[in-house]
């Protein structure tokens, strides 16, 4: 199986004969060496390959029933395989004895690993470890040969660690050998694998996952989200990720964007609610739950392995502000009591009636050590004396703060929106709605010392700098910040929205261009789970959701846990993506190969299956792909990844692919697909001349007349047939354009009024919307072209009895039991006329089969002298022939359009009820005179 991130492909001996066996078992992929050719071991002990499109055996079995356990690439592109115990390397088609260090045991191999020269490693059952170079074996002593000297090298690492599966796992750093315990395992590791920071991942079979590294082991069992404990395979991609297969399935462990602690990192069992940061670089977090307070430190808080550190602080008391002077500020809920609650102390402040409960408190220390609390009332307290600070007339209430980078603080006052800078007791800086200033402020974030960034509740940004405020529309964010649970963050490129409709960021500098008027909308970049958050929103009812560590890191309080993020440390894909054009499907049929450049005449359908090679975040690339000569412009995929058309005319096309990954890495090139429709064969050139040398040629006299006759009856027919399709294209194309495209295209104008509401009520649903929206607008212009390709095609090569027989043959498990019965003598009749009987009885026997609840319908075609007529009759429920005539008002337009096939060919289409029951449809048209 291949897979390519969102989909597995199933490459069986059907699809590669190569793969073929007669012994039982599957094949294995033993690797893929730096020129990209997958080795394979098949279930008979021989060597395929699979290298450019092609599976091809590489060399046959060494002896029957003896398969390949293990093969390595050299340096210099030798093959190496370990077959039943012995080395052997690959020499043109015949895989023989390696006999380049003839000292080297010659059976008993377990498994070959390249050092960090040019020489290998070599493990043995019975006779220890082996160092092979320069053509010469030498054996290497292990201080643990207790029970045996069975030794298998895994890996030796950059840094020249040597790691073997010997008794138990061994590490040999700088000449000296280590036991290393896993947890409770000592036995059993399937293989190692080094990532590009230096640390080892291990799969340990009866264990699960672990990483070694300079801060120790760290283990991922079952119960951390591994799909079993039973390892048996681990492979290090080129972007980073690491994929595990268990008992249980496939794993993949990548770099995460976000950092989530969990009780899986050491918290303890709560849902963070206002978190907080010490300066100590402690975290203080509040239960949701319970309003207790816990102070985290340790693990990913200090930036340091292992697990976190977590210690419940006395009482219920919320924190609302960090103190410079060490640990946090805590207010009890309904009293006047405020502490500053440190690692081993509590620092109260007096008691004062400035202090006194008035709701929600919020509050900011400045760099000076100045506590500023905001409500109904500014509060500064400075050296423990707490002292009013008078408010601008009109009233209102403190709805945010934030420090100034000095000793003093921004204030915002609303509702009715005022934005006020205060050193000490003075206000140095004001701005409010007379400057332009939107109501109803809900945030506040400082940028340097004299910008803010601030939101409402409603939805809007605000930019608070020298000069006017500017209000800044951005439609990404305005859902999630009217969803409460706010906070905007600052880093060195980007604003970041933690709030309780999502987790993003948008860029600053575009931000600013676009609230400047000089630059559009900017895109909001959202995280998810692919990120590493299992919840992506804030929880709710949260007034201090997230902070900005003193190391640049940034925190959000989400349900799931607190997750933490360093924005000039996200890990970034600088892989590109490699477009493919997997497999070619034309009406159903799978051309498995996508070399195969020819598609047979006329196809209905043709699919081509696209992919990219890229796994880390699959779901995130981006795919195009563009049809030269069919398609303007270039077409998104999307998940589906299957580009589609219909009736593709003979000729010559190529398709192109190109993508981008999840950092907007481009492809380096574009995947082509040459390709051709081949033409029937009366559309072929050498039939039309081959008809004129015909006519050239055969002379004068009856032979002459006859092949000009039967020309011109051909001729007349093709013209006919032109005429009948082009006055159907003409008729469906009206019909279809007043009723289903009319109607089509509303529903799109009402989604795109719905994903403008969408927009303000949830950004993934948006996005969605989005992508349904560009399959309805291909749907629709494809409904237009097919109404001009629009023919029969039962008639291209059948008579009208036969297309009868045909339909009324095809199995329909749960309709009725259909008979067909021809009076008369059959004879072609004009081709509008086989045209209109053929599709008015297509849709009487499917109005039969949908509304009729028949248990059986006779169909007849009867040929008269001067006419020919078809009745379909039923025994089911029956139909009031009143309804019948009325049902083109109810928007039924299948009756109408049948009496209007009917009178545009000169006859007539009679709905009745059929005698005994059911309904009866009488369809008669009538026939030019002919010569008898």
């Amino acid at each position: 199986m291949r897979h390519d991130g969102t989909r597995f492909t199933v490459i069986d001996q059907r699809i590669a004969p190569a793969l073929a066996s007669g012994t039982a078992g599957g094949s294995s992929p033993l690797l893929v060496d730096e020129a990209g050719v997958l080795w394979i071991d098949r279930s008979d002990g021989a060597l395929a390959k699979y290298e450019r499109g092609r599976f091809t055996v590489a060399a046959p079995p060494i002896e029957p029933g003896t398969r390949i356990s293990h093969a390595l690439a050299t340096r210099d592109g030798t093959l190496l395989t370990v077959t039943g115990s012995r080395l052997f390397r690959l020499a043109g088609d015949r895989l023989v004895a390696f006999a380049e260090a003839p000292s080297l045991p010659d059976t008993g191999i377990t498994r070959v690993a390249p050092d960090t020269a040019d020489g290998l490693w070599i493990g043995t059952r019975t006779q220890g470890l082996w160092h092979v170079r320069g053509g010469e074996a030498t054996p290497v002593a292990i201080p643990y040969p207790a029970r045996a000297a069975s030794t298998s090298p895994l890996i030796q690492t950059r840094s020249g660690d040597l790691w073997l599966n010997g008794e138990g796992l061994l590490r040999r750093h700088r000449g000296v050998w280590q036991r290393q315990h896993i947890g409770d395992a000592r036995t059993g590791v399937s293989r190692i694998v080094e990532d590009p920071r230096g640390g080892v991942w291990v799969g340990v079979f009866t264990l699960g996952l672990a990483r070694f590294d300079d801060d120790g082991w760290e283990v991922f069992r079952a119960d951390d989200g591994l799909s079993g404990a039973v390892t048996s395979g681990l492979l290090l991609d080129d972007e980073g990720s690491v994929w595990i297969t268990t008992g249980g399935g496939l794993d993949r462990f990548r770099p995460s964007t976000f950092v989530v602690l969990d009780r899986r990192a050491g918290m303890p069992n709560i849902v963070p609610l206002h978190i907080l940061g010490d300066r100590d670089g402690s975290l203080w977090v509040q239960d949701y739950r319970t309003l207790r307070s816990w102070r985290v430190s340790g693990g990913p808080v200090g930036r340091s392995g292992g697990l976190v550190s977590a210690m419940q602080a006395p009482g219920d008391e919320v924190p609302f502000a960090s103190s410079v002077q060490g640990g946090v500020w805590r207010f009890r809920l309904h009293a006047d009591w405020f502490e500053r609650t440190e690692l081993d102390r509590r620092v109260p402040l007096p008691s004062s009636p400035l202090l006194r409960w008035s709701g929600l408190r919020r509050g900011v220390e400045a760099d000076d050590g100045t506590l500023w609390i905001g409500g109904r009332q500014l509060v500064r307290v400075r050296d423990g004396v707490a002292r009013e600070v008078p408010l601008p007339p009109g009233g209102g209430r403190v709805v945010a703060l934030a420090p100034d980078g000095a000793r003093g603080a921004w204030v915002a006052v609303g509702p009715e929106s005022s934005v006020l800078r205060f050193d000490g007791d003075s206000v140095v800086a004001t701005v409010d709605q007379a400057d332009g200033l939107p109501p109803r402020l809900a945030g506040l974030t400082p940028i340097g010392r004299d910008t803010l960034w601030a939101y409402t509740d409603d939805g809007l940004l605000v930019r608070v700098a020298p000069g006017r405020p500017r209000t800044v529309a951005v439609e990404g964010l305005k859902n999630p910040l009217a969803a409460g649970s706010a906070v905007l963050l600052a880093s060195r490129e980007h604003l970041w929205l933690g709030s309780g409709g999502g987790i993003g960021r948008v860029r600053r500098d575009r931000l600013d261009a676009f609230a400047d008027g000089q630059d559009a909308e900017p895109e909001v970049e959202w995280f998810g789970e692919p990120d590493g958050l299992p919840i992506a929103r804030t929880t709710p009812s949260n007034s201090r959701p997230g902070f900005a560590g003193p190391d640049g890191r940034l925190w959000f309080a989400t349900p799931a846990g607190v997750a933490v993020v360093d924005p000039e440390a996200i890990p970034t894909n600088a892989v590109p993506p490699a477009p493919r054009i997997e497999a070619v499907v034309a009406d159903g049929r799978v051309i498995e190969e996508a070399g195969q450049t020819t598609i047979g005449p006329n196809p209905e359908q043709v699919e081509f299956r696209l992919t990219a090679g890229s796994l880390r975040m699959p779901e995130r690339v981006r795919l195009e792909y563009r049809l030269d000569g069919v398609d303007r412009d270039w077409i998104a995929s999307g998940l589906e990844r299957v580009a589609h058309y219909t009736q593709l005319r003979p000729r010559r096309y190529r398709l192109r692919v190109r993508a981008w990954n999840e950092s907007g890495l481009a492809s380096a090139g574009e995947s082509t697909l040459a390709f051709r429709v081949l033409p029937a064969w009366y559309q072929t050139v050498w039939f039309g001349g081959l008809v004129t040398l015909s006519l050239m040629t055969l002379g004068a006299g009856l032979v002459v007349v006859a092949v000009r006759s039967r020309h011109r009856e051909a001729t007349a027919r093709v013209k006919q047939r032109y005429e009948a399709a082009l006055t159907e294209r003409t008729r469906m194309a009206r019909e279809l354009h007043d009723t289903l495209l009319q109607g089509f295209g509303g529903i799109t104008m009402r989604l795109h009024a719905i994903r403008h509401r969408a927009r303000e009520l949830e950004p993934e649903t948006s996005n969605s919307l989005g992508q349904l929206l560009e399959i309805a607008d291909r749907t629709l212009g494809e409904a237009r072209q097919m109404i001009w390709d629009m023919r029969a095609p039962e008639l291209e090569h059948h008579d009208l009895v036969e297309a009868l027989g045909e339909l009324t043959a095809r199995p329909d498990d749960e309709g009725p039991e259909l008979r067909f019965e021809v009076d008369g003598r059959a004879e072609r009749l004009p081709i509008e006329v086989e045209t209109t009987v053929l599709r008015v009885a297509r849709e009487a026997i499917a109005n039969l089969r949908q509304h009729a609840r028949a248990v059986r319908a006779v169909v007849r075609l009867s040929f008269e002298p001067a006419a020919v007529a078809l009745s379909v009759e039923d025994d089911g429920v029956g139909i009031d022939p009143t309804a019948a005539r009325a049902a083109a008002t109810r928007g039924h337009w299948g009756l109408a359009g049948m009496r209007e096939r009917a009178e545009r060919v000169g006859g007539s289409l009679e709905i009745d009820r059929a005698p005994g029951g059911g309904t009866s449809v009488q369809l008669r048209v009538p026939l030019a005179a002919r010569p008898g």
